[in-house]
Parts: C-alpha cells; structure tokens; sequence
C-alpha cells in the first residue's frame, strides 16, 4: 500500500474462525494408541470420488492436469494402532484399502527425532513422476510438490478432526528402504507427515 491512500473498507469478523478453531501442527505426541477408526478416517480424506458424467474420478484436492500421479504410503509401528499390525502399506485411493508391502521394521532405524520416535505412524507421500512428465516434462517434480502441499492441509483437516496431531516432516530419508515400498526408479520422495495421539 502506498502512502495517501484515504479510501477503506472495514471487513467484519466472520463467525467461526475464531482462535479455537485455528489449525496448529503439533509439536509432540503420547503414547496412547490411535484407533483404526481414526486411521481410517485420516485415509478417508484422500479416497477418489466417482461422479456423474466423468470419465476419471476426482479427489478434494487439486492436481495438474487431473493426473494425480502423488501415491500415499503409511508406515505403522508396532501396536501404535489398534487392529493394524505393523509393517508398511500402500493406499489405494479408489479402493479405499491399505495393502501390505512389507513387514520389516528396519525403517525403524532412521527414526531419530524426538518426534519420529513418538510418532503411531507415518504417511509418506511418494510421487510417480512417469504419470506427470508426458504433460509436464520440465516441471513434473514441481507440479507434484505443489500436489503433495495439498494433499498435507487436507490431512491435517482431518487429523485436528480426528483429535490427533501431526507433524511435517521433510528429514526422513527413505531412499534405503525402496524395495521395501516397492518404488521403481520413476517414484520420488516429496514429505512425510507424523501422526500421533496428542494431550
């Protein structure tokens, strides 16, 4: 705004965004256990949604070119949540299932925050970039981190609705762990989200 500018317009408060309201990530978490049903609640908010007179099925959030190419996987640690054994898993959106793809828990080893410690599991967001490059071949990662932005608001909606907490995550190296996700050389790591049960 430049100055000698008289002219304003005052904007009322609107009903419902007061403080308690406001999205926060946390910054730790209990030992408490966190549900299926909130797990399956969190996951929920990525599933496809078939509509009317469209070919391909849509999502709550955008994408480029409606390509969706940002895959969702979770890591579940032992007995952090309930009726889910540990290992980890891919999320199919249109199915609305978890599938197991591994097991083993040396994933274990390079969890050395805090926060990663203290964490009932992770959501690691995992671009294909084979889908994005045809229509985007010189910014195809830039598109999917743009995708995965949208994807971590959308989940931290739904955690805060679910009363659990998360944490952003940009550390976690998992590129020694890629035939435990079964990610072929077109896959690229974009971030992870901690979640956990918070006071």
């Amino acid at each position: 705004m430049t100055e000698g500018t008289t002219t304003s317009i005052n904007l009322p408060r609107v009903s419902g965004h007061e403080g308690g309201n406001v999205l926060t990530w946390a910054t730790s978490f209990t030992n408490k256990q966190v549900t299926k049903s909130q797990l399956n609640e969190i996951l929920d908010s990525l599933m496809s949604i078939d509509l009317e007179n469209r070919v391909l099925p849509k999502y709550r959030y955008p994408s480029g070119g409606s390509l969706y190419p940002v895959q969702t996987y979770i890591y579940v640690k032992p007995k952090t949540v309930t009726d889910v054994s540990a290992g980890i898993y891919y999320y199919h959106p249109k199915e609305h299932m978890l599938y197991l793809l591994s097991q083993s828990q040396d994933l274990e080893k390079q969890l050395v925050s805090k926060e990663q410690q203290e964490s009932s599991f992770i959501i690691f967001l995992i671009a294909q970039l084979k889908a994005m490059e045809p229509l985007y071949p010189t910014n195809a990662k830039d598109m999917c981190f743009l995708e995965a932005g949208y994807m971590s608001q959308l989940l931290l909606e739904t955690t805060h609705k679910c009363k659990l907490g998360a944490i952003m995550d940009f550390d976690l190296n998992i590129q020694d762990y890629r035939e435990e996700f079964k990610l072929d050389e077109g896959h690229l790591h974009l971030t992870s989200l901690l979640i956990g049960t918070i006071v």
